[in-house]
């Protein structure tokens, strides 16, 4: 018996399928943009995230954290870096 999700599904406008389609067919895009952009996809057609974390090759926390990020801040919060804390070199 397969699982329900927890999560809800991720209802995609025409403009933000067309929007992730261009950024997934990028090759001038950042390679993290892109793969975000793909996670994206394969989650609002309805894949598990753990068919979409094989299929990017990477871990099902890194895929959660993109779509719970889509979820609730939308496409284009869920496609940006994060900004990071940074150590400045007089600390090193």
């Amino acid at each position: 018996m397969p699982f329900k999700r927890k999560r809800s599904s991720l209802v995609l406008r025409q403009e933000e399928i067309t929007f992730l389609g261009g950024i997934t067919s990028s090759r001038t895009e950042p390679y993290s943009k892109v793969k975000r952009a793909k996670m994206l996809m394969a989650y609002a057609r309805g894949e598990s995230i753990s068919k979409i974390a094989r299929k990017e090759q990477t871990d099902r926390p890194v895929v959660e954290r993109c779509v719970d990020k889509a979820l609730s801040g939308g496409v284009m919060t869920a496609l940006r870096d994060l900004a990071r804390s940074r150590t400045s070199p007089s600390n090193i």
